[in-house]
């Protein structure tokens, strides 16, 4: 192999470990929602259309594109930090253009970028980035926007609901204002 190509993908190679470690030291690594879990939330949710959906380490994109299935005239924004993933969702997003249109994938840190807009947050993170996502959630979140935690529920807030399934882990249902009260 020439040198030239060999560096480049070594380069390639380098960045694609470096944003996984990045994210994976910041949130979580990227461990897809599985199908189970996608399948009970999009089931149980209940969007208007018009509204802001937010997945904060989205990474292929498979929540933002069940949403989608079910709530085409909602508008879903996906956060990805890791360059692999990131690059999967953007083509899958890409091979649907017409289907995926109201789905937007962002490379970017969610603890720098404003939800305020948001009318759902879901997460699927380590619980040892629960106190750093709960300050930004008290600081941005309006009072009625539906979070949604994969998993393990946030320490010290109470839950609104929990969605538990067959053989699926739990997702954990808060409300934006409980990040600043607690109840």
């Amino acid at each position: 192999m020439p040198e030239p190509i060999l560096n480049s993908l070594l380069i390639v190679i380098f960045v694609v470990v470096l944003t996984a470690g990045y994210a994976g030291l910041s949130a979580a690594p990227w461990v897809p929602t599985r199908k189970g879990e996608r399948a009970s939330l999009v089931a149980k949710l209940k969007l208007k259309d018009g509204q802001t959906v937010y997945d904060l380490g989205s990474g292929d994109g498979s929540l933002l594109f069940a949403l989608i299935e079910r709530f085409p005239n909602c508008r879903l924004i996906g956060l990805e930090i890791s360059l692999l993933p990131f690059l999967i969702s953007l083509i899958r997003r890409l091979t649907g253009w017409s289907r995926y249109k109201n789905v937007r994938l962002l490379f970017r840190d969610f603890y720098r970028t404003d939800l305020s807009k948001a009318d759902l947050v879901f997460a699927y993170l380590m619980p040892g980035c629960y106190t750093r996502i709960s300050e930004k959630f008290s600081k941005e979140l309006k009072n009625d926007c539906i979070v949604v935690i994969e998993a393990w529920p946030i320490p010290g807030i109470e839950v609104k609901d929990k969605i538990v399934g067959d053989r699926q882990l739990p997702l954990y249902v808060y409300e934006g204002r409980q990040f600043r009260t607690g109840k």
